[in-house]
């Protein structure tokens, strides 16, 4: 049975949410008590987000030290009461901030569900060739080189009934045949994955413009968070008596 993805799942999760209330928005909701209190809750979590950067980028930390999944879970979840928060109406600094938090938690699932399957496609392509030259190299030391030369001149010419028919002397043994033929068809296959290997190698390439772009997002939408907070402030809170 297949395992839940859970990241996948809260980004549905959020998803339906904003389609839900834009399509039946909540009026003034954002700022009663409740809408105050999951929208602050659902900035705390996305702020503890920054977590996972600074471990790797200032403190190094990557792999196992720093995985990527406490990331995921904090910037969806967060997303999700921010949505709950806005309700679909907000202030017009509100609803930038909340168009800009989309953007990024877009780009940042987009990216993460996109770069986990080139990964995990990427190592079942690796562990191929590895399986591959572990046998090309066996076969490589049963065949004669002469022979498989040979052989692979020959075969344009050769009937199908070769294995069938006895060998002259100018003719390769069909055993000697076959092994030369599967030789080649090691050959061909390993050339093939290893080019499929690059195109995944220069697709990551493409993810580091991608983060680029996800980490630039985020800095806009902390920057609004700030100016909105601001503004909610210096206007007033208004469940507050």
């Amino acid at each position: 049975m297949k395992s839940v993805n859970y990241p996948e799942l809260l980004a549905l999760v959020f998803a339906g949410l904003v389609f839900v209330f834009i399509a039946f928005p909540l009026d003034r909701f954002s700022g009663t008590v409740t809408g105050h209190f999951l929208g602050i809750a659902g900035t705390l979590l996305i702020t503890a987000t920054l977590i996972f950067p600074f471990r790797k980028r200032i403190r190094g930390m990557k792999g196992k030290a720093n995985p990527l999944q406490p990331h995921v879970y904090l910037g969806l979840i967060g997303a999700i009461l921010v949505t709950l928060h806005a309700g679909g109406r907000s202030s017009t600094i509100g609803m930038l901030l909340y168009f800009s938090l989309f953007i990024v938690v877009i780009s940042g699932v987009v990216g993460r569900i996109l770069l986990s399957r080139v990964n995990r496609s990427l190592r079942d392509q690796k562990k191929d060739v590895e399986v591959l030259r572990s046998g090309f190299g066996q076969l490589k030391g049963q065949i004669d080189p002469e022979v498989c030369y040979k052989a692979l001149l020959l075969e344009r010419d050769m009937p199908d009934s070769l294995h069938e028919e006895a060998h002259s002397p100018d003719q390769p043994n069909p055993a000697h045949y076959k092994q030369c033929a599967e030789f080649r068809l090691l050959a061909e296959a390993i050339a093939s994955r290893e080019a499929v290997i690059e195109v995944y190698d220069r697709t990551k390439f493409l993810f580091r413009f991608w983060n680029t772009i996800h980490i630039a997002l985020t800095c806009v939408l902390f920057a609004m968070v700030i100016v909105h907070v601001y503004t909610t402030i210096y206007y007033g809170l208004r469940w507050l008596p």
